[in-house]
């Protein structure tokens, strides 16, 4: 698929979706943050929770269904897309029938430094019932 910079920014291939995916917290559909969201590594769960509240919490593993996500290359400026709001962004992406999203491997917590930023994948679950252990 072509991948011009002017366009939508997205793939439309089927994402692979690991067994496992870790979150730190409890598990709750809160429109306001866009979903329930997963990293693809435990490490980085615990270290967005780490740097951005200042706390440490053991990630846990669940796995998720997503029939349809919706698939964005990179996390900054594509989500919310710009003058969304979230709550809007998934309303929209419901009403297009995708059920999530997955974020491809791109820099999603750009911390202070080189140990405190994170590269990897994220996955947002909009349903609770397609979310697993824990």
């Amino acid at each position: 698929p072509s991948h011009d910079r002017d366009e939508e920014e997205y793939l439309d291939t089927s994402p692979s979706i690991p067994s496992v995916v870790w979150r730190c917290g409890s598990i709750s559909a809160n429109e306001h943050q866009g979903g329930i969201w997963f990293a693809d590594e435990k490490e980085d769960a615990e270290k967005f929770i780490r740097f951005m509240f200042e706390r440490e919490m053991v990630a846990k593993p669940y796995s998720i269904q997503l029939k349809n996500p919706k698939v964005y290359d990179r996390f900054w400026g594509e989500i919310p897309p710009p003058g969304a709001d979230r709550v809007t962004w998934v309303k929209k992406l419901k009403e297009s029938g995708h059920d999530g999203v997955v974020i491809e491997e791109d820099r999603w917590w750009d911390g202070i430094d080189d140990e405190s930023s994170i590269i990897g994948r994220q996955f947002v679950v909009f349903d609770v019932k397609n979310v697993r252990g824990g």
